[in-house]
Order: C-alpha cells, then sequence, then structure tokens
C-alpha cells in the first residue's frame, strides 16, 4: 500500500510541475507580448512624448478642369494657372496669401494647367462667360467665381485676381 500512495504523490508532483510550468511560460510570454509592444509605441526612448490625435483634413484645393462647376460649396473661387511655369510664383503667391487670410472669405480651388488633364482648357482665346466645361478656355492666369454652379465672374491678369482676392 505504501507503494501506491508513493505513485499518487508522484502523480500529483507530476502535474503539478506541468501547470507550473505552463503558467510560469505564460507569464513569461504575456511579459514579452508588453514589452515589445511598449517598445513599437516608443515607451522606452529618451524624450519620448506622446503624439497628438488631431482629425484628419482632406484638402480638396487642387481640382481637375473637369470639376470646376460641380462642386459642393455654394460659392468659390476657381484659381486657373500653370503652377508648374516659372511665371507660376506671383499667382501661386496670391492664393497663399488669400488662404492665409483672416474672417469671412470664399473657398479656393487650383487647376494647373501644367497637368495633362487640364491642358484642354488652355487656348489662345479664352472664354470668360463659360458656363459649362465644353465651352471652358482660358489663355493665362485666370479666377473664376462660381455661385450654384454657375461662373458669375471672371478676372483674367494677375492685377485683376489680386484686386478681386484683395491681397
Amino acid at each position: 500500500m505504501a507503494r501506491k500512495v508513493n505513485r499518487v504523490n508522484e502523480e500529483v508532483n507530476v502535474k503539478e510541475a506541468i501547470i507550473v510550468v505552463l503558467v510560469i511560460s505564460l507569464i513569461v510570454l504575456v511579459m514579452y507580448g508588453l514589452t515589445i509592444g511598449a517598445q513599437k509605441l516608443g515607451w522606452f526612448n529618451q524624450g519620448y512624448v506622446k503624439p497628438e490625435v488631431s482629425s484628419a483634413v482632406i484638402s480638396y484645393e487642387k481640382i481637375l478642369a473637369g470639376t470646376i462647376f460641380n462642386r459642393v460649396e455654394e460659392e468659390y473661387y476657381v484659381l486657373v494657372a500653370d503652377f508648374d511655369s516659372e511665371d507660376s510664383v506671383y499667382v501661386s503667391s496670391l492664393a497663399s496669401l488669400y488662404n492665409k487670410k483672416e474672417g469671412d472669405k470664399l473657398h479656393m480651388y487650383a487647376v494647373n494647367l501644367g497637368e495633362g488633364m487640364n491642358k484642354g482648357i488652355l487656348s489662345d482665346t479664352s472664354n470668360p462667360s463659360a458656363q459649362n466645361v465644353e465651352s471652358l478656355k482660358v489663355n493665362g492666369p485666370t479666377l473664376f467665381k462660381i455661385r450654384n454652379g454657375s461662373n458669375v465672374r471672371c478676372l483674367e491678369g494677375n492685377e485683376n485676381i489680386k484686386t478681386e482676392l484683395g491681397v
């Protein structure tokens, strides 16, 4: 009978040993996972500053010529120019100054005539009264004021654009 008790004690000891090994292994794996996660988050870097989370802002500033008359705003400006040319610095600065302006202002979109899809509206003669994309023609920097999908004002030339934008 003593032999049977020893055997039962040995089986209990083996089961306890297996359980202890499994628990220790599980604790080690959890600690390893936490350490790797903290390292990937940068918690161990000196001078770590948790990044600020801000809402995503989608900019629709640059658009294609085919979408000039169908933007979501009721009233907005569309600046059409070749922003890839060397002469575009002045027009680009006007757009930047207008966008930095404080207060009540209309949203401004930009159409780059230097992009292939927009070159179709470039012409020797412009059509300042165009009301749709098919009749839209420009021959230099042009600012359109669009209201409810209609062209209500068209200004050509840098100085006229500057005056309209008030910059």
